[in-house]
């Protein structure tokens, strides 16, 4: 009996990740989040950390941010995010990430450390990497959990002056998760999750962009996701802005469960100056109507 517990106890462990880290919960930047986390043709601040580490080569200054989730920090996976990111001259950046995770049943929390490094290869072309840690804090004694490096690749290429396209693969090693108790020992990886996005410019003001995620559908959940995002700048002055976003995260259904997976509209609101940034999100729908506030300092 007790090895059967053993090994449920693992099993249980591996699911409850598994949904943790599940589409549409694992991303950051109360921004992104109000243009329906359709950022990675975007990525020109410190958010591009996260969502495509090759935009960082657009930052003109350093940036330093913080994301808290305000209101559903017990299901919403990721609860803050800390981010710094600066550019080496005209043609590089680098940034470092902290990330903290919602405690899966109790039983685990995850803190995510990582650089990012981004580098211009043509004039109108950057390319990115991020290294990240994950340590495991694991609230049952006796069991641990052990991850390898991830590494995100990014490519970040402007089409014209109007229209970007960004693409970031996460962990594109696919690396080992394993969970041990005693001699028993049960190992997952995660996925090699690719996500293409088109960011179109129309004016300086506005910004339109779709994304898809897990675009080759290695998760095999039947499905692939779908980001739409949109950016206004009503009120621009010398030293101040004011910004509405909207979006809608879904799904292009092939032989999915509908009900798993999260869906739902976005909407935002961002105020600025040249002291700080200050992005609100409302994520609707599935989401339950979690609400994510960023501030961004610009160290000019």
């Amino acid at each position: 009996m007790r090895g059967l517990g053993r090994f449920l106890f693992l099993s249980l462990s591996v699911v409850l990740l598994a949904a943790a880290v599940s589409p549409g919960l694992a991303c950051v930047g109360a921004r992104p989040f109000g243009m329906g986390l359709a950022f990675v043709a975007v990525a020109d601040d410190v958010n591009a950390t996260y969502w495509n580490p090759a935009g960082l080569v657009q930052l003109q200054d350093p940036e330093i941010t913080y994301m808290g989730n305000m209101n559903a920090r017990e299901y919403i996976n990721y609860q803050d995010y800390l981010a710094y990111a600066a550019p080496l001259g005209d043609n590089s950046a680098f940034a470092i990430s902290y990330i903290k995770t919602v405690p899966i049943a109790d039983l685990l929390t995850q803190k995510w450390y990582w650089v990012s490094y981004a580098a211009k290869v043509g004039p109108n072309t950057s390319l990115g990497i991020n290294l990240r840690e994950t340590r495991n804090i694991v609230a049952v004694e006796g069991v641990s959990v052990d991850s390898d490096l991830d590494v995100d690749l990014a490519l970040f290429h402007r089409l014209s002056e109007d229209a970007t396209f960004g693409l970031l693969v996460q962990a594109v090693n696919a690396p080992d998760i394993t969970f041990t108790e005693g001699e028993y020992e049960y190992t997952t990886h995660s996925i090699e999750n690719w996500r293409p996005s088109i960011a179109l410019h129309p004016d300086p003001n506005t910004t339109v962009a779709v994304s898809l995620y897990d675009a080759l559908n290695n998760a095999e959940d039947g499905a692939r996701h779908f980001r739409l995002g949109f950016e206004r700048i009503v009120d621009s002055g010398e030293d101040h802005y004011l910004a509405y976003r909207a979006g809608y995260t879904g799904i292009i259904l092939l032989d999915a469960d509908e009900e798993a997976i999260p869906k739902g509209p976005t909407v935002g609101i961002g105020y600025g100056t040249d002291k700080f940034r200050l992005d609100g999100a409302l994520l609707r729908g599935d989401y339950d109507d979690a609400f994510f506030l960023s501030v961004t300092v610009p160290l000019s």
